[in-house]
């Protein structure tokens, strides 16, 4: 019987395919009130709809980190950094749980972001998320996001991958002159 080698990129695009279908689960510890109820709350993150991702992609811009001045002075420039920060982390988080959910259709052809429903859920994760947690979190968001498809998308209605319908200019003219 023949042994084959193991692929390690095959089997961690196996495992992104996974993660993209099913979404991810993580729980948030829960406080006051709240935790009379339950201990610890479950959220999913899924694939975000394309409209999110747009959602996600303005709160990433948004995102800087100077690393002259983190280099210069380390801890100055990273309580800068939390405090720019920390808000709008909690607010990419939120956008990822609620995906569809934070947006309102006005007509069927309209539709607008539900703000409150994001700042609501985004008090709540900037109070309840702890780093560790949000690190995990930020991987996971950027996994999810399957930028690669949606470049590659682009890539096909652009007209900038290669098309079966368009072969490569004066290839064939080229063979025939040089024979």
């Amino acid at each position: 019987m023949e042994k084959k080698e193991f692929d390690q990129l095959a089997a961690e695009q196996r495992n992104i395919d996974s993660l993209i279908g099913k979404g991810m689960d993580f729980e948030v510890e829960t406080r006051g009130l709240e935790r009379w109820i339950r201990k610890k709350r479950v959220f999913t993150i899924t694939e975000p709809y394309t409209g999110t991702l747009d959602l996600l992609a303005d709160e990433f811009i948004k995102m800087e980190i100077d690393t002259d001045a983190l280099d210069a002075n380390p801890i100055q420039e990273s309580n800068r950094i939390v405090h720019r920060s920390a808000r709008r982390m909690a607010r990419i988080v939120a956008i990822t749980v609620l995906n569809g959910r934070c947006w309102v259709e006005v007509t069927p052809y309209r539709g607008f972001v539900n703000r409150p429903l994001i700042n609501r859920y985004t008090n709540y994760f900037l109070r309840r998320v702890k780093p560790s947690k949000l690190n995990q979190l930020a991987l996971i968001i950027r996994q999810l996001m399957n930028a690669g498809d949606f470049i590659n998308s682009i890539r096909w209605i652009s007209g900038a991958m290669p098309r079966t319908t368009n072969p490569k200019a004066g290839l064939v003219e080229e063979k025939q002159k040089a024979d």
